[in-house]
């Protein structure tokens, strides 16, 4: 606990950090998580938590992800998540902004590798939204008579945070 002290007073944000630890050490789950982390993960924790309201709300209603939030982005390992639903994906979304994001305050990864993997998320999302929300039938003739670009940063792998995504939608006149 003296370590956790430390961080919270060197965080960027220390009051907050103090407000928002106390409150997510009284869920059991967060608790049991954290002892799990390495001491370099519960100080990155610790100044996300301080800067990152929607980070600490997301955290308290999802309190078993601070065990696995200091993963880093995998596009393969997201690829064999069988997500049925879009509350899984929006689920999943936040847990990977939430690994970038830690990717992003611990300084083990670069820039570039924060951007590529926002851009990867964007997409891959944007597949699944296809594969979930659409019939299996309407599904197949999208992708099949229709190809989407991304363009600007989505189209460059340089997504950051606060960027949008342009898409450009052509098809196939079947008529």
């Amino acid at each position: 606990m003296s370590d956790l002290n430390k961080y919270i007073k060197s965080a960027a944000d220390p009051v907050s950090a103090a407000l928002r630890i106390e409150n997510l050490l009284n869920i059991p789950e967060f608790e049991k998580s954290t002892k799990k982390l390495s001491v370099p993960d519960l100080k990155s924790l610790v100044d996300l938590i301080s800067l990152s309201g929607f980070l600490y709300r997301y955290l308290c209603r999802h309190p078993y992800s601070a065990e696995i939030g200091s993963e880093s982005f995998s596009l393969q390992q997201l690829k064999q998540n069988p997500l049925g639903s879009m509350e899984e994906l929006r689920i999943m979304k936040y847990q990977q902004l939430l690994n970038i994001t830690w990717m992003d305050f611990s300084n083990n990864y670069g820039y570039e590798q924060i951007l590529f993997a926002l851009s990867h998320l964007a997409e891959f999302i944007f597949n699944k939204v296809i594969d979930i929300g659409l019939p299996e039938t309407h599904s197949q003739l999208i992708t099949q008579h229709m190809a989407t670009f991304g363009l600007g940063k989505l189209g460059a792998s340089e997504l950051n945070f606060s960027s949008d995504i342009d898409l450009i939608f052509v098809c196939s006149n079947t008529s």
